[in-house]
């Protein structure tokens, strides 16, 4: 890494807010639970909600309109589903069901990167376990930081804490959770390419 890239990533890293004890439960009880954004979520792998199979992608859309959904990664064998939740608990459940043994490599990093590109391309950025970024308008991208991370991120690479994406700025609108372990090459096969406004590393 260059000595530029290295004082951007570190003047990023300033920017961070550290995770407080009360975020959890903000998440789970206090946080707005309607984006208002008109962007439609078009995954490109099949949809379960609620554990039951969901091929109307038009009124996936509206139920987000009107309430909080929490999405992650389903997986049994070969196949690979978005999990849709309208209940974070429940998400939070499954997702670390499938994920047991990802969770207990302890040799991960301890920070999340995520990337312009799918595949771990272009632009990257870092941030450390136990904190997030309430506004990725407010972290500047590009050489100048002419640039910022708003609605940027493709690919995010592995980590040893788990990381929520949002949908919105302040940790608000839909939600994609990447459970410790595991790294999404290409977030657009789930719809959250170019999708995210705020994140979180937790710890």
């Amino acid at each position: 890494m260059t000595v530029t890239a290295q004082k951007r990533e570190a003047w990023a890293q300033i920017q961070a807010r550290p995770n407080t004890p009360d975020l959890a439960r903000y998440l789970d009880e206090g946080r707005p639970p309607v984006s208002g954004a008109v962007r439609p979520l078009e995954p490109e792998v099949p949809v379960v909600l609620d554990g039951e199979v969901f091929e109307d992608l038009e009124r996936l859309n509206a139920i987000m309109r009107k309430q909080a959904i929490y999405t992650t990664r389903l997986s049994d064998g070969g196949a690979v589903a978005l999990g849709v939740f309208t209940d974070r608990a429940a998400m939070l459940s499954e997702a670390h069901s499938l994920d047991r043994e990802a969770a207990l490599d302890f040799g991960l990093p301890t920070f999340t990167r995520v990337w312009e590109d799918a595949n771990e391309g272009g632009d990257r950025l870092e941030l450390e376990h136990g904190f997030h970024w309430p506004n990725l308008l407010n972290v500047p991208r590009g050489f100048l930081h002419t640039q910022n991370w708003n609605d940027i991120v493709s690919s995010i690479s592995v980590c040893a804490f788990d990381v929520d994406l949002f949908w919105d700025i302040n940790l608000s609108g839909p939600q994609f959770f990447v459970p410790a372990g595991n790294r999404f090459p290409d977030l657009n096969a789930f719809g959250w390419n170019d999708a995210v406004s705020s994140f979180i590393c937790w710890e």
